[in-house]
């Protein structure tokens, strides 16, 4: 329908219209509403779900971090009493302990590197105490490493869950603007059913004569506050 179609429209006709479209949704979007807001829930559960397992899987990655540098602290205390005294199996390990800047992953890199059976063969001596300190470092490296690709998939997890809570609310919301949207046009258009339409006029003279519409004065409005 074009501009001039429309100001041939009679007020109380375009009127009756406007509320008659808007009653329709009014009687379709509590519905919506309903679905949109138990998908909402859903997901949120969804999310907070994946974001707890996250958590407590970062929280234990922490906590073998902590394990690790406690037991290189061990290896440490044991290694300066002197390199020359332990077998060549320690001897690339003795100088990367006892590097000042040594970090996390350059011991579980070396850990890694270290035949198995190397680690759990009994021997006796100082060597012995070394053994079962790598023996247990070794266990923590392997676990760590199983819970970490298990915190990746949380990670993964949890950000897919994240994107859908965030889209269901965001539909819920328009839902919801919209309704109140309708109530307020329904209500906007049944007063000027029972009053003379004279601003209604007033905007549609001031449109036919090129002038802007009520909607474009408002936006303006904003828009000029909002530069203030």
């Amino acid at each position: 329908m074009t501009p001039e179609e429309l100001l041939s429209i009679q007020p109380d006709v375009m009127a009756k219209l406007i509320i008659h479209k808007r009653e329709r949704l009014l009687e379709t979007i509590p519905d919506k509403m309903e679905l949109a807001e138990q998908e909402k829930i859903n997901a949120e559960q969804a999310a907070k779900k994946s974001k707890l397992l996250k958590e407590n899987l970062s929280q234990k990655i922490s906590n073998l971090n902590g394990e690790l540098n406690e037991q290189r602290e061990q290896l440490v205390e044991i290694l300066q009493g002197g390199i020359d005294s332990l077998t060549n199996d320690y001897a690339e390990l003795s100088k990367i302990l006892l590097a000042s800047d040594v970090s996390i992953n350059e011991f579980e890199k070396l850990l890694l590197s270290i035949p198995e059976q190397n680690l759990v063969q009994d021997i006796g001596g100082e060597d012995n105490n070394i053994r079962k300190i790598l023996t247990a470092t070794t266990k923590t490296t392997k676990l760590k490493s199983q819970i970490n690709n298990e915190l990746q998939q949380a990670k993964t997890q949890w950000n897919a869950n994240e994107s859908h809570r965030r889209r269901t609310e965001s539909k819920f919301m328009k839902l919801k603007s919209s309704l109140e949207d309708s109530e307020a046009s329904v209500e906007f258009w049944r007063e000027q059913l029972e009053g003379d339409f004279t601003q209604l006029l007033e905007d549609s003279t001031r449109v036919a004569e090129g002038g802007p519409s009520s909607r474009q004065i408002q936006r303006r409005s904003t828009q000029k506050n909002q530069a203030r």
